[in-house]
């Protein structure tokens, strides 16, 4: 009885783990997209939209190489037909803290980039967090799905923000 009890207990814990720790994002979440194609141009309007102290942290380029001061702390897959990724933490080192961003870029289409308030929507502190906050913790998985699904096609993901240190098991 006592084993049965556990067993039941695990795979219950173990399904609520899988379920509770993923955010789905689509490109309705975003707070801001644009036209713009080059990176230069879109940096320009993060930088008069973001916090000063945030920073790009994290980068997959879509068939190419993780960038940034934690790239080893997260890992991208893209499906098949780069509508979407999953970017997963994978537990070593630092991670993203509460005030943290994505931007996804495609590059070809219009709208050519969509940006995302992943960031606690009620951080501690005096911090006034702008519309559309998500409320990602650093750590949980992230789900994409629905960019471009008619021809385009992620080409890069970053993660801006400011970084946390995983405490002590």
């Amino acid at each position: 009885m006592k084993k049965t009890f556990v067993l039941i207990l695990s795979v219950t814990a173990l399904f609520l783990m899988g379920n509770a720790y993923a955010l789905n994002i689509t490109p309705a979440d975003s707070v801001y997209s644009g036209p713009e194609t080059s990176q230069a141009a879109i940096n320009s309007i993060l930088d008069s939209y973001f916090d000063p102290d945030l920073n790009e942290l994290y980068k997959d380029n879509q068939g190419g190489v993780e960038v940034g001061a934690l790239a080893g702390s997260y890992e991208t897959t893209y499906n098949g037909d780069l509508s979407g990724a999953t970017i997963v933490y994978n537990g070593i080192g630092d991670y993203i803290g509460a005030d943290a961003w994505m931007l996804v870029k495609d590059g070809n289409h219009d709208p050519g980039w969509y940006l995302f308030n992943l960031s606690d929507p009620n951080p501690p502190g005096d911090l006034d967090q702008p519309p559309g906050a998500l409320g990602w913790d650093g750590q949980e998985t992230l789900n994409l799905s629905g960019f471009w699904p008619n021809g385009g096609a992620i080409s890069h993901i970053s993660l801006y923000g400011t970084r946390s240190v995983p405490e002590p098991a």
